[in-house]
């Protein structure tokens, strides 16, 4: 739709739609919202149109009916617009034309597109029409004033601009030639209005300055689609000024915009907007690495584990025997003092032998209380004269080889981590990324029949010359 292409480009271009106050699309009727309603003067049926998407307040600047003939209900009105006025997808300015109120709109700046058609012959008319004149006398002498302008088509098919200056109009024909359908822009800033058709087919701006008293150029209280209050050919009212024209497309901007933002927003309003979403791909990407240091493996030690035993001879022959009691003597008697023989046993390992001790005799009942005293070594005092049975042993003596056994051992090698490095282990850190393939964009194609926008011949009452 032209509308997404218009809003698409006034975000482009104002980053909202605040600029844009009016906005028809009259191609698109199915869609308007229009509504019925009786005049409370003669309680005679007119209707209306909404102000439509993407201006900034569609409450505002809806369009009246202006017709001619009277209707006394609400669905003869709407049988006259459905049947008539927009019949063929167009304002067709031959039935009726649209007056709407200016509000807040300043005619010295200001800007206006707008995209019309002949219905045919050409014929004379307003497009787009504010001119109101005020006459009052003051001491005899009569005084004119003046709001808005107009702007429309001369009987030879060039558009004109018509305003009125001191005490006089200025009325100023642009020599361009026009097509079937036109595409055309106004721009009221200060002293000066720019009167532009734009040809979209040689994308070429064809521009005329005027300048103006903007003394005269006050705000009026409607704007016409399709006539004036005042129109120099005319002296009807703007119920009667009726053109053999069609109007696809108007947009008023508050605020004056150059013919180039004019030829730019004119290729939204006639164009198709459209939107492709970006495509992409995703994938990873190396973006580092982390190092994992590698320790040696092998032996770390060893566990023993006894496999068996073994039994060694010294190599050596030693004496081996024991103590037996005597039986034929098994106690002698010995008094303190005399000397007797003392056997001892010993254990080595598996074999067992024995020494004896030669001593002297002491009574365990003499208190062993003694006070050696004498020249040689057996004198001693204090002796007592008391005797004690000693048993007395037999020695059983022998020879043989001392032996030992001993554990045998069997080892398993311990395996593990050795404390010396063999390496480094890099393991990539990766990231996920995506990469755009195709870049998104947005943008208006022209559409239309190209044949209608031609220049390259005269189109005058219907006829190519």
């Amino acid at each position: 739709m032209s509308a997404q292409g218009l809003s698409y480009q006034l975000l482009d271009s104002f980053a909202d739609n605040k600029r844009l106050a009016v906005y028809y699309d009259f191609n698109e009727s199915n869609t308007f919202d229009t509504h019925t309603f009786a005049q409370t003067s003669n309680n005679n049926w007119s209707g209306t149109i909404a102000n439509q998407s993407p201006a900034f307040d569609t409450d505002k600047y809806s369009g009246v009916l202006i017709h001619t003939t009277t209707f006394s209900s609400s669905s003869e009105v709407q049988s006259f617009l459905d049947n008539s006025v927009f019949a063929s997808d167009t304002l067709d300015l031959s039935h009726s034309n649209l007056a709407v109120r200016t509000h807040d709109l300043n005619f010295n700046d200001l800007s206006v597109f707008v995209d019309f058609e002949f219905g045919g012959a050409v014929s004379d008319g307003v497009i787009f029409g504010s001119l109101e004149k005020t006459e009052e006398t003051i001491n005899s002498i009569d005084y004119t004033g003046s709001k808005g302008f107009n702007v429309g088509v001369t009987s030879r098919g060039h558009l004109f601009l018509q305003c009125y200056g001191k005490d006089q109009d200025q009325i100023t024909v642009l020599d361009s030639e026009l097509s079937k359908r036109n595409l055309i822009g106004i721009s009221s800033f200060g002293d000066s209005i720019t009167l532009s058709t734009f040809d979209y087919i040689n994308k070429k701006i064809t521009s005329k300055e005027v300048s103006t008293d903007s003394d005269y150029l006050s705000d009026p209280d409607f704007f016409y689609i399709g006539g004036s209050k005042n129109y120099y050919s005319s002296s009807n009212e703007v119920s009667k000024t009726l053109v053999n024209n069609h109007i696809n497309k108007l947009a008023v901007f508050s605020g004056a915009v150059s013919e180039d933002a004019l030829y730019y927003f004119g290729s939204g309003i006639l164009g198709q907007y459209s939107q492709t979403a970006a495509t992409t791909s995703s994938a990873n990407r190396v973006t580092g690495y982390s190092e994992t240091l590698v320790y040696q493996t092998g032996i770390t030690g060893y566990d023993y584990q006894i496999t068996g035993q073994l039994t060694i001879a010294t190599g050596r022959e030693i004496i081996t025997g024991v103590t037996l009691s005597s039986s034929e003597q098994p106690q002698i008697s010995r008094k303190e003092g005399e000397r007797y023989y003392k056997y001892y046993t010993l254990n080595a390992g598996s074999h067992e032998t024995f020494y004896k001790e030669e001593l002297g005799h002491l009574h365990p009942d003499s208190g062993y209380l003694y006070e050696p005293t004498g020249d040689n070594a057996y004198a001693t005092l204090g002796l007592q004269d008391i005797s004690d049975n000693l048993a007395t042993y037999l020695l059983q003596q022998t020879t043989g080889q001392g032996e030992i056994t001993i554990d045998l051992y069997g080892k398993n090698p311990l395996t593990g981590t050795l404390t010396d490095i063999s390496g480094v282990v890099q393991t990539p850190l990766t990231e996920s990324y995506t990469t755009v393939t195709q870049e998104a964009f947005s943008g208006v194609n022209l559409t239309g029949f190209s044949e209608d926008l031609k220049k390259n011949y005269i189109y005058y009452r219907g006829e190519r010359i």
